[in-house]
């Protein structure tokens, strides 16, 4: 194994007041000399405390995503950074932040103390899917599970993936929310558990979201206008009348479909969820009924 630390990597967009776009404190490579021996160049890879800081704006100085210019791709960044096939890779107490800077006090959307591991992603045939794990905090509060495999080597990327977010304050990013939407949410807490395979270019999954204790009309609160009124109103009843009898918590199953680029959402299965949640609590789980097996 041959041994590469760079320091204090930093990429940033030209001409930009905007932090840096990455940035890694170290990144340890190391290359294997057997795959050199057989012309191929392959190296595990760890990154250390990295920081991605993405940004949106109507103005476009402002605005940071990766894609502002026709030659940019964070493919493109990718290959820049790391040259060369990967094996392992790991990515340790890192942060992916994003700021919406149309906000009259921007609020930073962030996921940090990331952990990522993926392994196998290079030396397995091309049928075959390697294994990754991701760990996170969102907002500082709540947990983030992401787990499953991927094939980078097939023509059409296959994934498929597990994620399970719970107790996330929703307040926390109330004022994009507003910005949005427009809806409050002053209170309450969501949980997230999903499933889904991505497999020649189509997708398929679902979504569970469960909604605790939560508060959307205030004391004393203003209102941006009309639609910000009914759909407050109207969200605050229907979040009242569906809520489980004894849990008090409002669930419903999300089932989609992306196929031929258009995304199709099962509106019809998901009210069905939100009423039998209603007397028969919906399972806060995985139910590991999507696979690329099936």
């Amino acid at each position: 194994m041959q041994y590469c630390q760079p320091q204090g990597l930093e990429i940033k967009k030209r001409d930009s007041k905007n932090p840096p776009l990455f940035f890694a404190k170290e990144i340890d490579l190391s290359v294997a000399w057997r795959a050199l021996l057989k012309k191929n160049i392959t190296a595990d890879v760890t990154v250390f405390e990295a920081r991605v800081e993405l940004a949106d704006s109507l103005d476009k100085r402002k605005k940071q995503t990766g894609f502002e210019e026709p030659k940019e791709h964070w493919s493109d960044v990718f290959d820049l950074i790391f040259p060369i096939s990967i094996e392992t890779l790991k990515i340790n107490n890192s942060a992916l932040l994003f700021t919406n800077h149309d906000l009259k006090a921007p609020l930073a959307l962030a996921i940090e103390k990331i952990e990522l591991q993926a392994h196998n992603l290079r030396s397995r045939s091309k049928g075959e899917r390697s294994p990754f794990y991701l760990k996170a905090k969102i907002q500082k509060h709540a947990k983030l599970d992401v787990s499953g495999e991927l094939n980078i080597l097939a023509d059409l990327p296959e994934a498929q993936v597990d994620i399970k977010l719970e107790k996330f304050q929703m307040s926390s990013i109330n004022k994009m929310l507003r910005l949005n939407v427009p809806i409050d949410i002053t209170k309450g807490e969501l949980s997230l558990y999903a499933e889904a395979v991505s497999f020649a270019g189509n997708a398929h999954g679902y979504a569970k979201l469960f909604f605790n204790d939560v508060d959307i009309i205030a004391p004393k609160q203003k209102y941006l206008g009309a639609k910000h009124f009914f759909i407050e109103i109207g969200t605050a009843f229907g979040n009242w009348l569906l809520k489980n009898r004894k849990t008090k918590i409002l669930a419903l199953r999300l089932p989609f479909d992306y196929r031929n680029g258009k995304l199709k959402i099962d509106s019809v299965e998901a009210f069905r969820s939100v009423v039998r949640n209603y007397d028969k609590t919906l399972k806060p789980d995985i139910e590991n009924s999507v696979s690329l097996k099936k």
